[in-house]
């Protein structure tokens, strides 16, 4: 069954995220821990910080909270708990 049109954002923002982090897992398990990947892996958290209250306040102050916008934020929030795992991971290694 196709996913349907309206979980969209969802999962826009949940492949987006999944695939910064597979590019830190990748370049790690290639290179090694190195002060490039760190800032990389900053980057992207900084990133997706930043995204949530974006949407939040577009959706807020604009036209609302859409379906749209709830989605998109639900796809945010476990890519943030992905970035959080994978500083565990990364840093206890």
């Amino acid at each position: 069954l196709a996913p349907s049109p309206e979980w969209l954002p969802f999962w826009d923002s949940l492949c987006d995220g999944l695939g910064t982090c597979m590019i830190v897992w990748i370049q790690v398990y290639l290179f090694g821990m190195s002060t490039n990947i760190t800032i990389q892996l900053t980057g992207f958290i900084i990133w997706h910080l930043v995204t949530l209250p974006i949407v939040a306040w577009h959706a807020y102050y604009g036209d609302g909270w859409t379906d749209e916008a709830v989605n998109r934020c639900l796809g945010i929030v476990p890519v943030l708990v992905l970035d959080m795992i994978t500083i565990h991971f990364l840093y206890r290694r």
